[in-house]
């Protein structure tokens, strides 16, 4: 804590205190490290989140896709079987 009362002093212990705090360091260089830091990570984490966007609508195409062979193999049957019954009929 400083000795004196001024208010400059004061607003500098508290913005060591503030860098601290936030970085870990008091010292400039260690502030532009922690920055540089948090930059880096920050876009690492949207580059993942972009990842898992994109993997997200993927596998909502690939339900969709399943969902319209499972109608069509459904219809497929139906039809087949009509057509079966068809054939018996006139024999």
């Amino acid at each position: 804590m400083p000795q004196g009362t001024a208010t400059d002093e004061l607003r500098a212990y508290a913005r060591r205190q503030y860098n601290y705090y936030k970085y870990g360091t008091t010292t400039p260089s260690g502030t532009i490290l922690a920055k540089v830091e948090d930059g880096i990570k920050g876009a690492f984490d949207w580059a993942a989140r972009q990842f898992n966007l994109g993997t997200d609508v993927a596998q909502q195409k690939v339900k969709e896709a399943e969902d319209n062979l499972a109608s069509a193999q459904a219809e497929a049957a139906a039809t087949a079987k009509f057509k079966t019954d068809a054939i018996k009929d006139e024999l």
